[in-house]
């Protein structure tokens, strides 16, 4: 085991101490594939290509059909575009962390678009609730909230949140590059 010292203040000391590590004896053969990194790593990729796939799929149906086009299925596609979104940018990341070839820019857009794509998945399923409240307690309400009232906080309040988050994260110093990803 590696430890490093954290501050009062949260800033991490400058030294490591490596004096716990074991060292690998030279004869024994060590396969690349490690069973409690990679297997999670792989079973997350399996799930999020199937859940990619179905994903654009319905998307799809949602947007080709004109029969299926009202303000419900518009919600549930804006929602599917963000967990589509969120998985191709997770899969980016993944594939960057394996060639080692990232920048520093790269890894600091990757995080943030990671953040901002999770925070629109849960604003856009607050949409949802509150198009489903709309629907359930306000029914004779002559007042309907209309599709950019629900595009702006599906897509425009996280968006306001994550630029917020960097800019205070660019001015504290502190790396916005993600730890080993496993999930």
């Amino acid at each position: 085991n590696a430890t490093r010292y954290c501050h009062l203040s949260g800033q991490w000391d400058n030294y490591t101490n490596y004096e716990d590590c074991a060292h690998i004896v030279r004869d024994t053969v060590v396969s690349e594939f490690e069973p409690h990194v990679d297997l999670p790593t792989y079973i997350y990729c399996i799930g999020y290509i199937l859940s990619l796939s179905t994903l654009f799929l319905a998307t799809l149906i949602f947007f080709t059909f004109k029969e299926l086009r009202c303000l419900r299925n518009t919600i549930h596609g804006n929602l599917f575009v963000t967990y589509i979104l969120s998985v191709i940018v997770w899969l980016i990341a993944l594939a960057l962390q394996l060639t080692h070839s990232t920048s520093n820019a790269a890894c600091t857009l990757i995080v943030i678009l990671l953040n901002y794509f999770t925070l629109t998945n849960f604003f856009w399923m607050m949409v949802e609730g509150l198009y489903l409240y709309t629907l359930v307690v306000k029914t004779f309400s002559r007042s309907n909230p209309h599709v950019g009232l629900y595009m702006t906080l599906g897509w425009g309040v996280p968006f306001g949140f994550v630029a917020i988050w960097a800019i205070i994260k660019a001015a504290s110093s502190t790396p916005l590059t993600p730890h080993k990803m496993t999930g």
